[in-house]
C-alpha cells in the first residue's frame, strides 16, 4: 500500500483498509498510525505518521 503523506487527512482509512483486507480480528492492526505532539503550549502541533511494519517474513 502506497500513501502520500503529503494528502493525508488523518482519516485512518488506511488503517481500516489493511484491517479489512487483512481480515484481522478486533484490536489487532497491521498498519498502525502514530500520533506525535510536538512543541510546547500554546503552540503544540501532532503529527500523524502510518508507519509499515516490517513483514514477517523477512529475516
Amino acid at each position: 500500500m502506497l500513501i502520500d503523506l503529503r494528502r493525508c487527512v488523518l482519516c485512518h482509512a488506511c488503517t481500516a483498509g489493511c484491517v479489512a483486507e487483512q481480515k484481522s480480528p478486533p484490536g489487532i492492526s497491521y498498519r498502525p498510525v502514530y500520533e506525535e505532539e510536538m512543541g510546547v503550549f500554546p503552540a503544540v502541533k501532532r503529527r500523524f505518521t502510518p508507519m509499515i511494519p516490517k513483514a514477517s517474513f523477512i529475516k
